[in-house]
């Protein structure tokens, strides 16, 4: 049996893009006799089948639900969530912030998947936790040889992978905060409120951050165990930090814009997608090959590709710190793509959050100017009172 999850570890291990690019290149990001085309062929093809497979049952999940759900008509079924006791939950007064309220504790509608959605969710909530505090009791205990910097690796590991797929299940939850909106008729309230392009954007950005607190919890858990082996690890856990709220404020962003675009959220949802997996790294499976095989003169090419990579930001923090800060060309080169590349998303992030805030009314079908609410002055109240 442990050799049978082993065996699932290693192959996971060999089809994850940012090994398999680290081992395909050589310490100095060497081209040539120094990559191996072989791994990251296998790991594409794994990765374009096991995407294709996920498309078509969801397809067929999406359809499945979509039938039931319109042929079924009004009548509804009692739940066994609706007979079992409500657990409290913290929900403060409406306050100044109607939209955000909303977003983060007004019950939505959602998409219901069923025991498949509850058992996804369980398998990667627990199947995280679990395996962290297994590496954290091997490395505390010192059971199987097992040094701390193997649990900064497994740290950096541990973040590419929940880190890449929370950005994209926030992405996808904002493709459709408008488009939903839209399609439930409640669009036409929304727009007719007075509260500005501003407010409605803030709120629905902030609510969508809110939504991914406990993954963002289980994150931030998992890099503040490393300042127990390490107390220096506290810069790059405040790094860490920053760094995912970059990625997570982009993915929103970047779902609101096609959201406020687009008329379907199925399309927004597409788009946001796509988009996403370009700038976790898609785009490398195109850019990096070209780049290999056009000469060994292109080594600082290479590495400024990873720039855009979100999936790299968001890692690099923790493998620079697992490898040691020795000073060394390759540390430096790495250390200015990442600053590059957080210069370049946080340039992104302020032009989607100008253009979704000052062409919110235009993009919205607002026509007419706001009108100015005015408190009247208290003689013409008087006078009003009087004329009635």
């Amino acid at each position: 049996m442990v050799l049978r999850i082993l065996d699932a570890v290693n192959f996971l291990w060999e089809i994850n893009p940012l090994v398999v690019l680290g081992q395909s290149m050589s310490s100095s990001f060497a081209v040539g006799a120094g990559f191996d085309f072989r791994a990251v062929l296998r790991m594409a093809a794994w990765h374009v089948g096991i995407s294709i497979a996920l498309i078509a049952w969801a397809t067929l999940a999406v359809r499945r639900v979509h039938l039931r759900e319109s042929g079924r008509g009004s009548v509804s079924k009692t739940k066994l969530s609706d007979r079992l006791p409500k657990v409290w939950r913290w929900r403060p007064t409406l306050g100044d912030n109607p939209i955000l309220w909303k977003e983060a504790f007004a019950p939505t509608a959602k998409i219901k998947l069923g025991w498949i959605g509850a058992a996804a969710n369980a398998i990667v909530v627990v199947g995280a936790a679990t395996f962290t505090t297994y590496m954290f009791y091997m490395v505390v205990t010192g059971s199987s040889s097992v040094r701390p910097q193997e649990y900064y690796y497994y740290t950096g590991a541990f973040t590419g992978v929940i880190g890449s797929g929370m950005l994209l299940l926030l992405g996808a939850r904002a493709s459709s905060l408008f488009s939903l909106e839209k399609e439930r008729d409640t669009w036409i309230s929304l727009i007719s409120t007075p509260l500005s392009g501003k407010d409605i954007v803030l709120g629905k950005l902030c609510g969508n951050l809110y939504s991914g607190r406990w993954g963002f919890f289980l994150l931030t858990l998992t890099w503040g165990s490393c300042i127990l082996f390490e107390t220096s690890y506290a810069i790059v856990f405040l790094v860490l930090v920053g760094t995912f709220l970059l990625g997570a404020v982009f993915s929103t962003s970047v779902g609101l814009l096609y959201s406020l675009r687009s008329a379907t959220s199925l399309r927004a949802m597409g788009l946001t997608l796509i988009t996403g997996l370009l700038a976790g790294g898609g785009y490398m499976l195109c850019c990096m090959p070209v780049l290999a095989m056009s000469g060994s003169g292109n080594d600082s090419l290479i590495e400024v590709s990873f720039a855009p990579c979100l999936t790299f930001l968001i890692v690099a923090p923790a493998m620079i710190f697992a490898n040691g800060m020795n000073g060394s060309s390759v540390e430096i080169r790495l250390i200015t793509t990442y600053v590059v590349g957080v210069i370049l998303y946080l340039i992104a992030n302020s032009i989607l959050l100008a253009w979704l805030i000052y062409n919110f009314d235009e993009a919205a079908g607002r026509t007419a100017d706001m009108p100015e609410v005015q408190t009247p002055s208290p003689l013409r109240r008087i006078l009003g009172e009087g004329t009635t």
